[in-house]
């Protein structure tokens, strides 16, 4: 499989994944051009060295090159994505519950993006170090 990006196609104009294509064995930057393929679109977008970027139709071997979608309404998708929502129900269960087990120490060793998460969510900690989850918190507000 073809290493791939995501990202604005200037053709059809939506985001989608574009796979990288070699074009004649060569390496993709050989003639300063890095080839991909929208999959939205089908086109060949050749992105030049000076920030332009050519169009062509693809080929039916460039078109092979693309993966095929995966099937996400049959196993293991469907117990992959339940176990998801589940877990995801489980943590916004725990936050309004006020975190029960969460400490000051153990916070100081979350990342700062997840720190911040919580605190989006109403997580405060006390003066005695115990987490809390504020009532009514509304982190759009």
């Amino acid at each position: 499989m073809a290493p791939f990006t995501r990202g604005h196609c200037p053709v059809c104009l939506a985001d989608t994944i574009q796979q990288f294509l070699l074009h004649d064995a060569a390496p993709q930057d050989a003639d300063g051009e890095l080839w991909a393929i929208c999959e939205s679109c089908r086109t060949v977008l050749m992105h030049r060295a000076d920030g332009s970027v050519g169009q062509r139709a693809a080929t039916a071997e460039e078109l092979a090159a693309i993966p095929p979608k995966p099937d996400l309404s049959q196993e293991p998708w469907v117990t992959m994505r339940e176990e998801l929502r589940q877990g995801q129900a489980d943590l916004n269960a725990w936050i309004h519950a006020g975190c029960p087990g969460l400490t000051r120490e153990m916070l100081n060793r979350f990342s700062p993006s997840a720190v911040a998460a919580l605190a989006r969510h109403g997580v405060r900690l006390r003066d005695d170090g115990e987490a809390t989850h504020q009532e009514g918190y509304d982190p759009g507000a």
